[in-house]
């Protein structure tokens, strides 16, 4: 498979490169965000960037008072995220994708290899993998869009969570510490359409799809836990409405941009301001050109199979 496209560095040229050990190098392709928004950088389908979390709008001060809301305009460029994209990949497989971390040989290396380097003690898992599985009902395959978050270091002191606010020391203690119950009611999720046509964007907004939501209430969730990794898998599949925006993202995804973020929801106004878990923005992406196919055991199909 290709892992360069003209005109852009390859992850391993880039800034991430810069910042983490990334993960792969199967399309889509990081390419700096400046690339992202310069028309003259080259052709830019099928990759993804890191954008600024203060690109995305989160609850803060004013919001809540104790547990209730009393003014919803009080929404604030997030801060900082604590967990930067070190890596996509898109599968497909017949055989079960859920915790996938487990499974597919260059993901778990790559966070085994990595976690030999990580600073002990800290209340923020090195990782945070987030996946969306939906499955084909003719061929009964499985896709599994996975994206392997790395802890954002700088906001720590040699290990030390100083570096983060009490507010979401609190809340994501909660989460990280909580059951499937309590993780579910605080992950949420924001869609935001940067770029698509009008009909698209008429489509999306009439299933709700930009629409901040308790992910994990509309999806069914699992929650896996490594040495030094937090996975989260999202059965798209598992709900009506998710199933019908993903159809329609799908068939117009290599004419637009999006980001797609998640958040820690506050549960009371001691845990404001919110901040975004992490974040990425995808450019023009084709499901077709970049998904991997497995074999039943998790291994590579050779590209002339």
């Amino acid at each position: 498979m290709n892992t360069r496209q003209e005109g852009i560095e390859s992850p391993r040229g880039s800034r991430m490169g810069a910042k983490f050990d990334e993960w792969d190098v199967n399309l889509p392709a990081y390419v700096d965000l400046e690339a992202s928004t310069d028309p003259l950088a080259g052709d830019i389908k099928n990759t993804y960037t890191s954008p600024s979390a203060e690109d995305i709008h989160v609850r803060g001060p004013g919001y809540l008072n104790g547990e209730k809301v009393v003014d919803r305009t009080c929404k604030i460029p997030s801060e900082e995220s604590p967990y930067l994209i070190a890596g996509i990949n898109v599968y497909r497989c017949k055989s079960d994708l859920t915790h996938i971390a487990s499974k597919v040989a260059s993901l778990r290396d790559h966070v085994a290899l990595q976690g030999a380097k990580d600073l002990k003690g800290s209340l923020y898992p090195q990782f945070l993998i987030i996946t969306w599985n939906f499955r084909n009902s003719w061929t009964k395959e499985q896709t599994c869009v996975v994206h392997l978050f790395r802890r954002n270091d700088s906001l720590l002191l040699n290990g030390d969570d100083c570096g983060m606010a009490d507010t979401f020391r609190r809340a994501f203690s909660s989460f990280i510490k909580g059951d499937q119950d309590s993780r579910s009611r605080r992950l949420k999720f924001i869609f935001k359409v940067r770029e698509a046509t009008p009909s698209v964007k008429k489509s999306i907004s009439a299933l709700g799809g930009e629409k901040p939501v308790l992910i994990a209430k509309k999806l069914t969730t699992k929650f896996f836990e490594g040495p030094n990794y937090l996975e989260i898998n999202q059965d798209v599949g598992s709900s009506i409405i998710a199933s019908m925006l993903n159809s329609t993202i799908l068939k117009a995804s290599s004419t637009m941009i999006v980001d797609t973020s998640w958040v820690l929801e506050a549960k009371d106004e001691e845990e404001l301001p919110e901040r975004v878990l992490g974040v990425v923005r995808w450019n023009y992406v084709h499901l077709g050109d970049v998904c991997v196919a497995l074999n039943k055991d998790y291994s590579l199909v050779p590209e002339s199979a």
